[in-house]
């Protein structure tokens, strides 16, 4: 299975409201980030070929301010996607046990950020 996710503006307020601590610096107060997003995927296309939407969350850990040109550094983060229950019907018809996937593409937008966009998949 392939899944394929664009998230347009998706973690754009995490890394507008971030800042990187300079070495020796005092401790830079963090936060964790999250966004919830519904996504239309296809299921195997040229196979399956079966659309539904995909319940996606994403989180990331990191600091709660960031000043004009520093970089950003997010961490514990974590990705969870929930298929349609549709999907787990066709994969027992064809008798599977097990289901893994790719994420291929994950992009994550940020404005006044060079890059712009950045594939974090």
């Amino acid at each position: 299975m392939l899944v394929a996710i664009s998230a347009v503006g998706m973690l754009a307020a995490m890394a507008a409201s971030m800042i990187v601590a300079a070495p020796g610096s005092a401790t830079v107060a963090e936060k964790e980030y999250a966004v919830s997003f519904e996504a239309k995927c296809r299921l195997a296309p040229g196979m399956l070929n079966t659309a539904g939407d995909v319940k996606i969350t994403a989180r990331a850990t990191g600091p709660a301010e960031v000043l004009s040109g520093e970089e950003v550094l997010l961490h514990s983060a974590s990705v969870a996607i929930i298929t349609p229950a549709a999907w787990s019907t066709e994969f027992a018809e064809l008798g599977a046990v097990s289901i893994t996937g790719h994420l291929t593409t994950l992009e994550v937008n940020a404005t006044d950020a060079e890059p712009g966009t950045i594939n974090v998949a």
